[in-house]
């Protein structure tokens, strides 16, 4: 998997539906971090990994609609992590993958999530 992967099926989500993830930003032994997606209707998503639940069962990712732009504004440097995931949508989708390849999910509002976020001033480096 690298940046500019030809894309893999990521999820069918009841919110944003069938999404393919694009490019990779960040990936750790095997598994994307960090990346975008795309959809059917050629919506974009930026997508980052918040770890595991407190059950120890499942990764979490924050699922995040956003502009063409700003995702372009983040690939370049000029995008803080924290503010892709807080200044884009008011409401976004927190994804649960589980181990045995289920998922669930639910949206979130942006003003009362309770994880630990990237500090501000954190860039993506431009390859």
């Amino acid at each position: 998997m690298d940046l500019y992967s030809d894309g893999f099926d990521w999820i069918d989500s009841n919110h944003y539906g069938d999404l393919t993830a694009e490019y990779i930003y960040i990936y750790y032994d095997g598994m994307p971090l960090t990346f975008s997606a795309r959809n059917e209707k050629d919506e974009w998503f930026w997508c980052y990994s918040l770890g595991l639940n407190d059950e120890k069962n499942a990764d979490m990712y924050l699922i995040i609609p956003v502009s063409c732009d700003n995702l372009y504004r983040f690939e370049t440097g000029k995008i803080s992590f924290l503010d892709m995931i807080t200044k884009q949508q008011n409401v976004i989708n927190l994804v649960y993958w589980y181990f045995d390849d289920t998922f669930g999910e639910q949206l979130i509002k942006v003003d009362e999530m309770d994880f630990l976020l990237p500090k501000q001033g954190i860039y993506h480096i431009p390859y």
